[in-house]
């Protein structure tokens, strides 16, 4: 039988198979580049080149750039006619509010006749939060059915 080798043999051993390792490994990768740069040359070649020159695809191309061009105008038309509608659904909406809020007294004359807001005009406060807050809406409530204050 063999003698087990030295640490040193060992480790002379595993220097030696990751050298040829890497060395087999760089020269696929040599070879991979090599094939990938024939196999672009030869689809630009054949492919490009002869797509572009073949009349059947060059009338393909334009009637499919027609059809898109038709369908992003109609998008847009679409997207046109969408966006007018909402504005006017909007425009209409506020203006009942704000007819609504006049009859309701919130509002106590038209802004364009010199009329103020409840509360000068200022955004609404946040109602109080927890158990004070509660109990405040609470007696407001009351309070209005009651028929006391406001």
């Amino acid at each position: 039988f063999p003698l087990p080798p030295r640490s040193s043999q060992l480790s002379l051993f595993r220097e030696k198979s990751k050298t040829s390792t890497r060395t087999r490994y760089e020269t696929g990768n040599q070879m991979n580049q090599f094939i990938s740069r024939v196999v672009n040359y030869v689809a630009n070649e054949v492919l490009i080149k002869g797509l572009a020159n073949s009349k059947t695809f060059q009338r393909f191309a334009l009637r499919t750039d027609h059809h898109v061009q038709q369908y992003k105008q109609k998008g847009q038309h679409h997207v046109n006619e969408t966006l007018d509608e909402l504005h006017k659904t909007a425009t209409e909406t506020m203006y009942k509010a704000q007819a609504e809020a006049q009859a309701s007294g919130y509002v106590r004359g038209s802004a364009a006749a010199g009329g103020r807001v409840e509360g000068g005009g200022a955004p609404p406060k946040a109602p109080l939060r927890g158990f004070s807050g509660f109990v405040s809406a609470f007696g407001k409530e009351i309070r209005k059915d009651l028929g006391l204050g406001r």
